[in-house]
């Protein structure tokens, strides 16, 4: 045998090689693993098939020389997925941006459908490290559902003029349309509620002058609440309004008691509530239409 086709030595895997009863011998790259192949099996239909078809070699995977060995797959890769059901499985966020890819793929890949429902999971958790158009991807790539969702309403929060071409091509045309749709009627809520204070339907004991009270919340609705949203550099998300325009404006005439009263109304959030549920509904109907 030529030096080019010398066959790679394998080394035991410093974790995952177990000496417990019944385990088999893998071989990923260049690194042995001894796994029970029915926990293996259990959780993973094309590993289960894959095994199922090689029984006739009695002696494969009972020694090291004589491994079952799983083609095209990274060892780093197969640590994720056996650190997950062999060893200690880590939280959403101690998973870096590129071992969730690999981890997702390696999922879809081999069938492990509860474990990728884990790992869709932790990407959400870990959404912070992802734009919101490469959730969109990931979710429809992989088949998320729940991180669709996450990813759609990310997307409702920005300008879609800040999406680059490659991030357009992520979300797909069909969600790009969607989305553009969706804007055009929050940005034509968010608007409505930025003119259209909420009424004050009653006023608290301690409020001295009713008229002068609701005159007073009209105006530093339009100037506090409306300028928070409809800033043309910097809009806020509702949520962010109404904290910035609990802390930071004065309530002119307004007692306490009228101000605590509609304080509890913006944190009810009943003003957007129209528009999360447009959202949740649209939502919907593409997780649908994209079978996801």
């Amino acid at each position: 045998m030529s030096n080019s086709q010398a066959v790679v030595e394998a080394s035991r895997h410093p974790k995952y090689y177990f000496d417990d009863i019944g385990c088999h011998i893998f071989r990923v790259e260049d690194t042995l693993y001894r796994l029970s192949m029915g926990t293996l099996c259990r959780h993973s239909e094309v590993l289960a098939d894959m095994f199922k078809a090689g029984k006739e070699d009695l002696n494969e995977g009972q020694s090291d020389d004589n491994p079952i060995t799983i083609p095209q797959l990274l060892s780093s890769t197969f640590d994720l997925f056996i650190g997950h059901h062999f060893g200690f499985p880590r939280t959403g966020y101690k998973y870096t941006k590129e071992e969730l890819n690999a981890f997702l793929a390696f999922c879809d890949k081999y069938e492990c459908e509860a474990t990728k429902e884990f790992v869709g999971s932790c990407v959400g958790v870990a959404s912070w490290r992802f734009h919101s158009a490469e959730l969109m991807e990931l979710a429809i790539t992989y088949r998320l559902p729940n991180l669709f969702r996450m990813a759609f309403k990310g997307l409702t929060e920005r300008s879609l003029i800040q999406l680059t071409k490659p991030q357009r091509a992520m979300i797909g045309q069909d969600v790009f349309m969607s989305l553009a749709l969706a804007k055009t009627v929050l940005d034509e809520h968010c608007r409505i509620v930025a003119a259209e204070e909420p009424r004050i339907s009653a006023h608290a004991d301690d409020c001295q002058d009713p008229s002068s009270c609701e005159m007073d919340w009209h105006c530093v609705w339009w100037n506090g609440m409306g300028r928070l949203l409809l800033d043309g550099r910097n809009p806020q998300p509702y949520d962010d309004a109404v904290k910035c325009f609990k802390s930071e404006v004065q309530f002119g005439r307004m007692g306490r008691g009228c101000r605590d009263m509609m304080f509890q109304v913006l944190d009810e959030g009943e003003a957007f509530k129209h528009a999360d549920h447009f959202v949740d509904d649209l939502c919907d109907r593409l997780i649908k239409d994209l079978h996801l």
